[in-house]
């Protein structure tokens, strides 16, 4: 079935996707712990990481993250700093646009929400720098919302499984994200979305996948046509 530029299978196999969804959900359980961003609920703090995580290793991040939230532990604190103040913690990663950015999102949270994020895709879509990435993570995450996140990881492990293949532009189509919906759980979603990335960031590798490690193999379409 072709559609918005999507090749997706015509039927997928509800017993292959209930295997899907287990694995990779066991698969995010055994990686909560991987870094200290994971088991928050806090959208702010989740928020900040993915700010921080932009063209930056998690290695790199997760101290700068720990020193952000000991100096900034809430929106109303980082409404409150000055650029200069954000761009002295998060120096070691560079890219000053993300303070100016992290201050920007963080005045408009206390002018217009009350200081919180609103729960509403839309309305965090209006939000400086946050594209449907960023609000997926957000809406699974703390919300505990089914929302397709899509970034390059997930569409390799999806993409190889079942054998969908994706426009380069997939992640910025509305249509696309609404199809892809079957795939992802109303249930753990945040255990789910985290073992989705990290197969495709540890495992599931653009180039030398690691599959002999991958517990998806059995039921992988890829894997199964070339071994």
């Amino acid at each position: 079935m072709t559609k918005n530029g999507m090749i997706i299978p015509a039927h997928v196999d509800p017993e292959l996707l209930k295997q899907f969804i287990g694995k990779v959900t066991e698969f995010g359980v055994s990686r909560l712990n991987a870094y200290p961003w994971r088991l928050e609920r806090d959208p702010y703090r989740i928020f900040v990481a993915e700010v921080l995580l932009q063209r930056t290793r998690t290695g790199q991040a997760a101290p700068v993250y720990e020193n952000f939230i000991r100096k900034f532990p809430t929106i109303q604190s980082l409404a409150n700093a000055t650029d200069d103040e954000i761009m002295q913690v998060i120096k070691p990663l560079g890219l000053a646009y993300r303070a100016r950015r992290l201050k920007k999102v963080a005045s408009i949270l206390v002018e217009r929400y009350g200081g919180r994020f609103p729960e509403e895709l839309n309305e965090l879509l209006k939000l400086p720098g946050v594209g449907s990435y960023i609000a997926g993570i957000l809406m699974c995450f703390a919300f505990g919302k089914r929302f397709p996140v899509l970034d390059s990881n997930v569409k390799r492990v999806l993409s190889r499984v079942f054998g969908i293949i994706f426009p380069t532009d997939a992640h910025k189509r509305p249509g696309i994200l609404q199809m892809l919906e079957k795939f992802f759980p109303s249930q753990r979603v945040k255990e789910f979305v985290i073992g989705l990335l990290d197969l495709g960031i540890t495992v599931c590798l653009p180039k030398k996948p690691r599959c002999g490690l991958c517990p998806l193999k059995n039921i992988c379409r890829t894997y199964n046509l070339f071994r």
